[in-house]
Formats: structure tokens, C-alpha cells, sequence
């Protein structure tokens, strides 16, 4: 069996388990895969999300004293470890610590984010493990030489556990953290409103795209998606060909999606010496559009074969590359699967090829779901 057909297992027994439940209930973990990850951070910085601008506050008072309790050469751990922001006032106070190990459920995100710590911390050994603290987890042997084993779990996340789980996760730590010590993040009770306005998300971040620029101007919005959080479509374009493969490779990094044309495709490959395959690898999906032959939507685990809907007369191909982005955008913020997402961009783009110019023809949501209907035999 597979990685990924074990990871399917898991997630079908979780299902069958959430749902069959009184009450039933999904665990939160299934929101954070990578562009998940990074929308959270993002909310995180929102205004009336109050955990994080508290907890830091905490942490810049009192770090040294966190630190002068963890002692020297700790060994420390960070359950659900995301973006790693607030580890690095722990970091920056503790005494030489021997080794850091973030556990995120989100492999790509906890990577990246992984990355960019080692390049504050050159000096620290950064050990970042993939898993679900939420189950039965291990950790690795301890290194020669360290202090306490010191786990960290800011956020208030055990509120989300129910009290079975609170006690499983304890029972968890008090076996694998023996003789060290756990730095627990835990809100106290508030009113509805404030937990709502919080945990609501009123600004509705979800999603960018960072299209043909300035070439300046896609380094930085790219590096300000990222480091706001805010999960982004690489959209190269005609832009492609001023960089280098390793400025590419760097957007890869930072980008959860990646979209571009047959040719552009045939370009990104060979200047970064990667294949499509190791592309998708490193991003939650890369699209590439072929004209009259569709698209191909490359996951982790799969690819989708997108169909190119037949139109009368293709009249004008401008903007049917705009027109497919659209309908990936709209599919990805609205929680629709890739097979469907990719179908809808290409209708979308079928619409535009039948129009001259770029917007000077209008099309009305029913006309658009009528026609999916007939092209796809499926309701949008």
C-alpha cells in the first residue's frame, strides 16, 4: 500500500468515525493542508484575531523567563507548528538550544516554513517532522549531550480537543517528554461575540494570484503573499522568461498553485531542470492549459485530464488564458474538486474563443450553468 492509499485509509476511517457520531463532528486538522496553512496565517494577523497578537505579547514579556526555566541545551518540540512565528522569541531567549523539531500535519507548509527559520538560526539543528499530535506520535531519540525535552503548544488548540482527546494528547506527552517540561497556550472564556468576530474571518482572505508584472513587482508580491500567508496562483505568463531557474524554483516554493501554457510548461521545466511531477510535488497543484487539447491539473497524487469544450467558431483567443485562470479561481474559492474546477475553466475559456476582444460580451451565471450541463453532463 502507498503513502498516499494509507493517508486515503485514514481519512475515510476519520469520516466514517466523525460522522457517525452524536454529535457529529470533523476535525479541524483536514482545514491545514498547504493553502490552508498559509490562509491561516493570514487570519491570524486579521485584527480581531486575538490568540496571536496575545500570545506574543506574552511571549516578548516573559520569553526569558520561559527560557530560563526550559535550561540549557533544550531539546525543543512545537506541536502544530505552522508558520513558525512565534518560536522565534522562544528561540532568540533560550540558551543554546540543541535542537528544534516543528510537527505540523502539513508537510510543504512546514518545510517552507522550515527553510526560512534556518536562515535566522544557521547555527540550530532543525528537525522538522511531519504528523498528527493530535494521535499516537513519536518523536525522535534524543541527542547526545541535550537538556529538558521542551514541548511547545501555543494557540489555545487544546480547547479544540474533546476532553478524550485532551487526555490521550497528555498521556502522549507525559510519556514522550519525561523529566522535561510542556509550554501550554490556553485562552480563558469569552463572550460569543468576541470568539465569533475571531474565529469568522470577516475580511474574507482567501486567495491571490500573482500574474505578468514588473519583474521587481512579482518578486515582491510573491514574497508578501508569502509572508502574510495568503496562498497564491503563480501565473508566470509571458513574465516566465525573465528568470532564472533558480528565481523559478524560488516562486515554486513560495506559491501554492502554479498555472501555465504548454509552452511555458516546456520552459519552467527546462530552466529548473524539474519535471512536471517534482513540480506538483513542491505546490498543492500545477495547471497546465493545452489549447484545443485541454489542460492536465497535476496533484500530489493524481492528474486530471481536463477536456477542451468544443465551441462553433473560434472567433479570438485573446484572453482564454485569463478566462481558464477565472474559472480556476472562482473553482478553488468556492471548495470545488479539481475535476470540476478544471472543467469549469474550460468552459470558461470556450466562451471567450467564440467572442472577439478581450470584454465585450457578458455571461450570465445561468447561461454558464446550463451550459456545463450540456458540455459535462453534471450540475455546476
Amino acid at each position: 500500500m502507498t503513502v498516499p492509499d494509507t493517508e486515503r485509509l485514514h481519512f475515510m476511517q476519520d469520516m466514517q468515525a466523525a460522522l457517525s457520531h452524536t454529535p457529529k463532528s470533523i476535525s479541524p486538522k483536514y482545514f491545514y493542508d498547504q493553502a490552508g496553512s498559509a490562509l491561516f496565517d493570514r487570519i491570524c494577523e486579521l485584527p480581531e484575531y486575538y490568540p496571536t497578537r496575545t500570545e506574543l505579547s506574552i511571549l516578548q514579556t516573559h520569553a526569558a523567563d520561559m527560557a530560563r526555566h526550559m535550561g540549557e541545551h533544550a531539546d525543543i518540540i512545537e506541536f502544530g507548528a505552522g508558520s513558525l512565528q512565534k518560536i522565534r522569541l522562544l528561540l532568540n531567549a533560550a540558551t543554546q538550544p540543541a535542537r528544534f523539531v516543528p510537527m505540523d500535519i502539513s508537510g510543504p507548509h512546514l518545510q517552507t516554513a522550515s527553510a526560512l527559520l534556518k536562515k535566522e538560526f544557521p547555527a540550530l539543528h532543525i528537525q522538522p517532522m511531519v504528523g498528527d499530535y493530535t494521535s499516537d506520535w513519536q518523536l525522535p531519540a534524543p541527542l547526545p549531550g541535550a537538556g529538558k525535552r521542551v514541548a511547545f503548544f501555543p494557540g489555545s488548540t487544546i480547547g479544540n480537543f474533546s476532553p478524550a482527546q485532551a487526555h490521550t494528547f497528555f498521556q502522549n506527552c507525559a510519556q514522550h517528554l519525561a523529566g522535561g517540561a510542556l509550554l501550554l497556550g490556553v485562552d480563558l472564556i469569552k463572550s460569543p461575540d468576541v470568539l465569533h468576530a475571531a474565529y469568522n474571518d470577516a475580511q474574507g482572505v482567501t486567495l491571490a494570484i500573482i500574474a505578468p508584472d514588473g519583474r521587481d513587482g512579482m518578486f515582491q508580491h510573491a514574497r508578501e503573499c508569502f509572508e502574510a500567508g495568503i496562498p497564491f496562483l503563480f501565473d508566470p505568463g509571458q513574465g516566465l522568461p525573465m528568470f532564472s531557474g533558480a528565481e523559478l524554483e524560488h516562486f515554486i516554493e513560495l506559491a501554492t498553485y502554479v498555472a501555465v501554457n504548454d509552452y511555458e510548461a516546456e520552459l519552467l521545466t527546462e530552466r529548473t531542470g524539474l519535471s512536471l511531477e517534482q513540480i506538483a510535488q513542491r505546490v498543492s497543484a500545477l495547471i497546465v492549459t493545452r489549447g484545443e487539447l485541454g489542460a492536465e491539473i497535476f496533484t500530489k497524487e493524481k492528474k486530471f485530464d481536463i477536456p477542451c469544450v468544443k465551441v462553433d467558431q473560434a472567433v479570438d483567443p485573446t484572453g482564454c488564458g485569463d478566462a481558464f485562470r477565472a474559472g480556476v479561481l472562482y473553482g478553488l474559492t468556492n471548495g470545488m474538486d479539481w475535476s470540476t474546477t478544471g472543467r469549469l475553466a474550460s468552459l470558461l475559456g470556450s466562451i471567450k474563443i467564440s467572442h472577439q476582444g478581450g470584454q465585450n460580451h457578458i455571461v450570465t451565471r445561468a447561461e454558464i450553468d446550463a451550459r456545463f450541463h450540456q458540455a459535462f453532463g453534471y450540475a455546476l
